[in-house]
């Protein structure tokens, strides 16, 4: 069924949360540098981790038990799955409807995603449709579910835990989708709202969606009307905001949140990047990247777990900045190119190790990819208090980013702990090596056998890398001296 419920106006109040829930920190598979703050960008560190023969991956998302999903806009499509924690890769992948993009996972339920299918006028035949793959059973479950309205071109996909509802944008279709990924078996069960002409104009483009986890609105852009627009679940009530800089025809994509409730979204066609403040509903920026970045399309857009916004772009690099610091763009963006040169950087999102995976949509000889990207982060020691020799003395190593100084509660892995300066000419005594790091935090219980004035350790990590991690070089750091 089609619904126009559609009203001007209204404000909603600010959104708290990040767009990837705590359900998805699972334990990371990297190990923690000790490097200063002042090193932070020679820190990150991107690879290839998947080369893929003849696909185009588009969206991405993190799945159940350390997994990690993608569509490839092939003909047919397809959706791949690869396993963070082992490396080992879905072989054959699910071949599925035709242009599949956005994709999500619901929490504790299946794989969707949106499945564009041909243009309009270009297919007699309705192609547009909604995917679901079982994560349990992937090479036999796939099915999908064609839109009520024909060649709609479903594009983005976000999962409403408040509702238990799925909402996704239909491009050409002029509407938002929904649907219970609980109770669906056809399409009838698939009801699309479209979007006021008095708010939207006759032919928006919906294409970006995500959800404000506090207010529970589901927030979207669009392409053509250069809109920001906010859909009520609760009162199917639609409302729009238009881009300051409209007028130049941005192009307004791919969209998501971050910790502040702060909306922050892609303009391809100008290579900016906007920013919609949720309590105000005020506009910020746009904000401009790096000359050498003109000209490129900025594909995708997620906050991530160490407090930065992450993007990708069509010149093969990958970039990150602080919110905080968004007045100071191009100057304070960070980036890196990705390993294939002739990579297309699309769909990106927090994978379930907490690094930054990302879809290449074209690479050498055509073949796509999907790459890593590690957030760094640092080891600290605490400076132990009431120290008296021989009587062991409790402290506390944390694994933290460095960019927001949050613990990393999903690392798990060792570290060492020794003397730096050793005025008493001390042996270090008590647990010193492979101490154990779980949920981002290790309590070690050390002891000296001399006193002395300006005591320091030093603290380094040891972890056994998987596969496709890189390993940050590491150089010790010490705690303020303390005295026995």
């Amino acid at each position: 069924m089609k619904s126009d419920r559609g009203r001007q106006g209204g404000a909603a109040s600010a959104g708290r949360g990040r767009e990837r829930g705590q359900e998805m920190r699972k334990r990371r598979q990297r190990r923690p540098g000790v490097e200063g703050l002042e090193s932070r960008r020679l820190l990150t560190t991107i690879k290839d981790g998947f080369l893929l023969s003849n696909t185009s991956p588009a969206g991405i998302t993190a799945g159940p038990n350390d997994t990690v999903w993608f569509t490839s806009q092939t003909n047919p499509g397809q959706v791949g799955m690869i396993n963070a924690t082992t490396g080992t890769m879905l072989s054959p992948m699910i071949s599925v409807g035709i242009n599949p993009a956005g994709i999500i996972s619901v929490p504790g339920g299946n794989i969707w995603f949106a499945e564009g299918g041909f243009p309009p006028g270009s297919s007699t035949s309705n192609t547009a449709a909604i995917g679901e793959i079982n994560p349990n059973a992937p090479t036999s479950s796939y099915q999908h579910f064609l839109t009520p309205t024909k060649n709609s071109i479903p594009t983005g996909i976000v999962y409403d835990p408040n509702d238990g509802e799925v909402f996704f944008t239909e491009n050409a279709g002029q509407s938002i989708g929904m649907f219970n990924p609980a109770t669906i078996t056809s399409s009838s069960n698939i009801t699309e709202f479209a979007l006021p002409s008095n708010l939207f104009g006759s032919t928006p483009e919906p294409n970006g969606i995500t959800y404000d986890p506090i207010d529970h609105d589901i927030w979207f852009t669009t392409s053509a009307s250069n809109q920001i627009g906010m859909f009520d679940p609760s009162t199917q009530s639609f409302h729009a905001y238009t881009l300051p800089n409209a007028g130049s025809q941005p192009g307004a994509a791919a969209i998501t949140v971050d910790s502040n409730g702060n909306l922050w979204f892609a303009e391809p066609n100008t290579t900016q990047i906007g920013m919609f403040n949720t309590s105000s509903l005020g506009f910020g920026g746009p904000y401009s990247l790096p000359a050498s970045w003109s000209g490129s399309t900025i594909n995708g857009i997620t906050a991530g777990p160490d407090g930065n916004i992450w993007i990708t772009a069509g010149n093969s690099n990958i970039g990150w900045f602080s919110p905080g610091t968004a007045q100071s763009l191009p100057q304070s963006l960070s980036s890196l190119p990705t390993p294939n040169s002739a990579a297309d950087p699309f769909g990106i999102t927090t994978g379930p190790d907490g690094n930054i995976w990302f879809a290449e949509y074209s690479g050498n000889n055509g073949n796509g990819a999907i790459g890593v990207a590690t957030p760094d982060v640092h080891l600290v020691v605490s400076t132990p208090s009431g120290v008296t020799t021989t009587s062991q003395f409790p402290l506390t190593a944390t694994v933290v980013y460095n960019d927001n100084g949050a613990v990393d509660t999903g690392f798990d892995g060792t570290v060492t702990v020794s003397l730096g300066n050793n005025p008493g000419g001390s042996t270090l005594g008590g647990n010193t090596t492979s101490i154990p790091v779980v949920n981002g935090a290790a309590t070690i219980n050390l002891a000296l056998n001399h006193s002395g004035n300006g005591y320091t350790l030093q603290a380094s990590g040891q972890y056994g890398l998987p596969e496709l991690s890189t390993a940050l070089s590491l150089s010790p750091v010490s705690t303020n001296p303390f005295n026995v």
